[in-house]
């Protein structure tokens, strides 16, 4: 036989021998681990007609999320702050009191935070999900990503701008000290003779409308007097006033008006992202103990280290009334990182494998709060319709905070076995963190400056499906 043939009948022999056989290739780093590099082989089938499940060499599992994150829904405002709607007319004198049946005006009703229940609440958002690692012998190591889900909220609550001046969303404030939300308004018409208020219509114009009443403080005392006024006396008792005869100005602070705290507008956004990585070592307990029919069963407990980083921000915006242009922007960052145990077990039936997965961190968290804000653009210290000392304010702050922040998740997983290679699967994931903060339950409703709340003192509940593949090779 010439030499040509016989090479070319020793190349077809090769090629058959690569189709009829898997290629096997040693993995140089793990003694033992065989990896098939024909993905789509066909499945092989064990004496019990059961589909063999590969199970060593590297792996790579990808899950696409779709998770809702559970928020505790919080009231735009202070709670514990009493406040009363605004008194619009003042009382009437006492000589005037005793010739009338009523006596004493109707009493002002109680002013509520109209915003009781708002965001953030249960929203569900997309991520994804990436584990890859090695199995060899029984045990590996395997690395997860955790990239998202972010949900996010954002509604707006109230009527607008008014053509009455009046806001319809109420938000009670505590103050600082020093601080009062009284003020001259001018929410009537009037006309001043001779220097005395001589008559008062009733309300015309609230304190966010496009023009004022008539440019005058009311006289809500009722004492004819204006706010402002000039003391002046005859100092040269020629009979008459002269220009140079004012001996000081006066300020009526009995017409002093406490303002209710109202926005024609009030936008309120939550949003929320949640992103992490942990590395597992993971032993699979040997099962050859048990009986043959048990075979199918496989317990595996892992032990690691784990990071995760829950960002949440709550962002509020108010137009109109006596305020003007209000926004306060909020933002926390949870830094939990610490030791991570698991258990997994799974059961093959058939083409199906169930598993259930717990794991548990032992999590210290890291907390980083901030703050930024601008209150009150309308704000003109003593002016008609803003308050005596009230201008506008910006401010920024931070603070840092940490905790034992504990971390359970459970994993409820289902894989189909296509090939001896690629599983697809279908699962749900629960995720509960203690002692984190939310940014919306941090907001401390203080005028003028706002203010961060204690740290630590919530949770968060994480929950929602996942569907996905994986690939041994």
């Amino acid at each position: 036989m010439k030499a040509r043939p016989l090479v070319q009948c020793l190349v077809a022999c090769l090629l058959v021998g690569l189709l009829t056989k898997p290629s096997i290739a040693q993995d140089v780093f793990f003694e033992g681990s065989e990896h098939d590099l024909r993905f789509f082989e066909p499945t092989h089938l064990d004496f019990d007609c059961r589909p063999i499940r590969k199970d060593c060499g590297y792996f790579f599992r990808y899950d696409k999320l779709s998770w809702a994150i559970v928020g505790e829904t919080t009231t735009v405002g202070d709670n514990s702050v009493i406040v009363y709607s605004e008194v619009m007319y003042p009382s009437n004198p006492p000589e005037v009191d005793s010739e009338i049946e009523q006596v004493d005006p109707p009493a002002p009703y109680q002013i509520i935070n109209g915003l009781q229940e708002v965001p953030p609440d249960a929203q569900f958002g997309w991520g994804d999900r990436y584990e890859f690692g090695n199995f060899n012998k029984g045990s590996g190591w395997t690395v997860g990503i955790l990239d998202g889900p972010e949900v996010s909220k954002q509604t707006v609550f109230g009527f607008g701008p008014s053509l009455n001046g009046f806001g319809s969303v109420h938000v009670n404030f505590t103050t600082s000290p020093g601080f009062t939300l009284e003020g001259w308004r001018d929410y009537q018409d009037q006309t001043i003779s001779e220097g005395l208020v001589t008559s008062q219509g009733t309300v015309i114009q609230g304190p966010g409308g496009p023009n004022t009443s008539d440019g005058i403080a009311d006289d809500v005392d009722g004492d004819g007097f204006p706010v402002f006024f000039l003391l002046v006396d005859d100092l040269d008792g020629n009979g008459e006033i002269d220009d140079n005869e004012v001996i000081g100005n006066g300020v009526d602070f009995g017409d002093l008006h406490l303002f209710n705290i109202r926005f024609d507008t009030l936008l309120v956004r939550n949003s929320t992202e949640l992103q992490g990585i942990e590395i597992m070592k993971t032993h699979v307990l040997d099962n050859q103990h048990k009986m043959v029919k048990r075979q199918n069963n496989h317990w595996e407990i892992g032990y690691g280290v784990r990071f995760l980083r829950l960002r949440d921000r709550f962002f509020l915006q108010g137009e109109g009334d006596v305020l003007g242009l209000t926004q306060v922007d909020t933002k926390t960052e949870n830094q939990i990182v610490g030791p991570q145990i698991r258990s997994r077990w799974s059961s093959q039936r058939g083409r199906l494998n169930v598993a259930l997965d717990t794991r548990f961190v032992f999590g210290y968290n890291v907390q980083d709060l901030d703050q930024q804000g601008d209150v009150g653009q309308n704000l003109v210290p003593g002016g008609l319709n803003s308050f005596l000392y009230g201008q506008p304010t910006t401010f920024s702050y931070g603070t840092q905070a940490n905790d034992f922040s504990p971390l359970f998740e459970l994993r409820a997983d289902a894989s189909y076995q296509l090939t001896s290679s690629i599983a697809l699967n279908l699962g749900y994931t629960a995720m509960y963190i203690d002692s984190i903060t939310r940014a919306s339950q941090v907001v401390q409703y203080s005028l003028p400056n706002m203010g961060i709340l204690p740290a630590g003192n919530q949770d968060v509940f994480i929950n929602g499906a996942n569907f996905g593949f994986d690939v041994v090779y």
